[in-house]
């Protein structure tokens, strides 16, 4: 499918596959939360949340909120899915709780929280 030389070295669906993973990449670097994939409910009482400008300087806040007491693991992890650092872990009360993470050199991360029944991700990016 991609074997030809329309354009000198590949054809015009590679070419135009390209294009639109390059428009779909800067349109989420550009803060579009949209992946094409359906995303489904979010269970009551529990959230995940870049509080801080993103992208940031710095230090950056993260809110999360669970229903009721629970073990929690929140970790950042790199762009090529590296953990970076835990800044989260063990049983935590119910309600919103807020956490700060600095130190972390520039790049495009990801933040995820586990719990036993619910895990969320977002992206963060840092401009040091």
């Amino acid at each position: 499918m991609f074997y030809g030389n329309e354009y000198g070295h590949t054809t015009a669906e590679s070419c135009e596959q390209k294009g639109r993973a390059w428009w779909w990449m800067m349109a989420v670097l550009a803060g579009w939360g949209g992946t094409g994939v359906p995303e489904t409910e979010q269970p009551a009482g529990y959230s995940l949340e870049i509080v801080s400008p993103n992208p940031s300087n710095g230090q950056v806040s993260i809110s999360y909120s669970v229903p009721g007491e629970q073990d929690i693991c929140i970790q950042l992890f790199n762009i090529t899915g590296r953990l970076e650092v835990s800044l989260a872990e063990g049983i935590h009360a119910g309600g919103d709780h807020q956490i700060t993470a600095d130190d972390i050199g520039s790049g495009v991360y990801f933040v995820r929280m586990t719990t036993e029944n619910y895990t969320a991700s977002r992206m963060l990016v840092l401009l040091n």
